[in-house]
């Protein structure tokens, strides 16, 4: 049953990729429903921060679809950021990791590692920036999935491995490259 629940969290998703590749906002439905159908999957397999990090994208696919289909559905991609703030990002990015890693601590909750942390968050930051169609946001999902697809094969843990996962993540990968280039031919960069 979990073998079929990630076959259809995966599939979802790369129907949500290559909508969102197309800027339509039917993407972000289809974003929501394969982050809801991979909550119920990681929920089920206990992995409780990536089931909160996918209820995230949920709420943040709600926030997406608005903003593609009537807050601004003509908005161009742009390189809207400027380096220093993408330093800035890393920078916040590393610091929260930290302090979130102190207090799970405190909390005796330490199923979570830096890794984890900086990770889900600079994927927070990443569907946050393609809402708002900034361009450089396929240079942190290219990082994160690359780095996801590795932590799916749960090489350091008693699980089996999440190889249609672990798949999922390194299509997306290399789906956010081409992605990025289209992105960018449209602003003629």
């Amino acid at each position: 049953m979990l073998h079929l629940l990630e076959i259809a969290s995966v599939l979802t998703l790369f129907v949500y990729m290559y909508y969102a590749y197309k800027q339509s906002s039917v993407a972000w439905l289809f974003g929501i429903a394969g982050s809801f159908l991979s909550v119920v999957l990681f929920f089920n397999k206990g992995f409780y921060g990536s089931m909160v990090l996918n209820l995230i994208y949920v709420l943040q696919g709600f926030m997406g679809y608005f903003e593609w289909k009537w807050k601004s559905p003509n908005l161009v991609p742009s390189f809207k950021l400027k380096l220093n703030h993408h330093i800035l990002v890393l920078i916040v990015s590393i610091l929260l990791t930290f302090g979130f890693i102190r207090w799970f601590a405190f909390f005796n909750f330490t199923e979570f590692s830096y890794v984890d942390v900086f990770l889900a968050l600079l994927s927070v930051v990443a569907t946050y920036l393609e809402i708002k169609k900034e361009i450089s946001c396929w240079w942190y999902w290219i990082f994160c999935n690359l780095s996801f697809a590795i932590l799916y094969l749960n090489l350091t843990k008693n699980e089996p491995p999440m190889y249609f996962y672990s798949s999922l993540m390194l299509a997306l990968a290399i789906f956010s490259w081409y992605a990025k280039k289209e992105w960018s031919t449209r602003l003629k960069i």
